[in-house]
């Protein structure tokens, strides 16, 4: 008696897509991606993320992006999503472009990810900076503390990201400067 033993191999792959779909459906979506709106990839939603399941979905799951939701801050860090997406009144719409310079946006759902600070290789081991008002019109206060001698450069943007002026690039000694 012949016996035929079949041997079935099945592969399962599970995977866990994110929205990815969302990630253009908000301006400067690509800079973070899913992490604009998760803790991780696709991994529990930050404040921002939160934000926009609560109130800002619409009856297909797509991202209601809109001046309300612009001028809130999620994170809580002072800056409003809109301003840490370089879209501070809501207007940009899917398709458009991403407005700003995708070097100066910062996480809406991240209050440790903040803005204006930019290093070179160089970094100091012990720096500061401030200034006030922030954002300005006419002028403002800057202060910075640098812990020892090197290149400084100090630029201003506006809110979409666009190079106004340099204020400082140059080689600064070691101590507390005000521009």
């Amino acid at each position: 008696m012949r016996l035929f033993v079949f041997v079935t191999v099945v592969f399962c792959a599970v995977s866990v897509f994110p929205r990815s779909k969302r990630v253009d459906q908000i301006p400067n979506g690509s800079v973070f991606q899913c992490r604009t709106c998760h803790t991780g990839t696709g991994g529990p939603r930050n404040p921002f993320g939160q934000l926009i399941e609560a109130e800002y979905l619409d009856v297909n799951g797509d991202v209601i992006w809109e001046n309300d939701l612009a001028i809130l801050d999620a994170d809580e860090d002072g800056g409003t999503n809109g301003q840490e997406l370089l879209d501070p009144d809501g207007s940009w719409e899917k398709g458009d472009g991403d407005p700003g310079s995708p070097d100066l946006v910062t996480n809406p759902g991240d209050p440790e990810s903040v803005s204006g600070i930019r290093f070179a290789e160089n970094k100091p081991e012990t720096y500061g900076i401030s200034n006030y008002p922030n954002p300005f019109n006419s002028g403002t206060q800057i202060q910075i503390f640098i812990s020892k001698n090197g290149p400084v450069r100090i630029d201003i943007f506006d809110i979409k990201g666009q190079h106004i002026r340099t204020l400082v690039d140059s080689e600064l000694p070691f101590r507390d400067v005000d521009i």
